[in-house]
């Protein structure tokens, strides 16, 4: 899956499960989405590097770089 496709995925599901700010509206509001979703990747990240020592093996950053760019494609949205 492209980090972009997976941004959406992540955003999709917190649009599903927040309240809706429009009460005629039943999924959450794209802005509350984004931010669930970024603290979502940023706990990743942060658990990876914590894991990693920051320095790890090549596939080990490459998934470091993987949820990066996951974050800029939510910031994107």
């Amino acid at each position: 899956m492209t980090p972009k496709e997976k941004a959406k995925q992540i955003v999709d599901k917190y649009l599903m499960v927040l309240p809706s700010r429009n009460p005629i509206m039943y999924i959450g509001d794209i802005e509350t989405a984004q931010k669930c979703a970024l603290i979502s990747v940023d706990e990743r990240i942060d658990e990876m590097y914590d894991w990693m020592g920051g320095g790890g093996y090549e596939w080990e950053k490459n998934r470091f770089q993987y949820w990066e760019q996951v974050k800029n494609e939510i910031e994107k949205l």
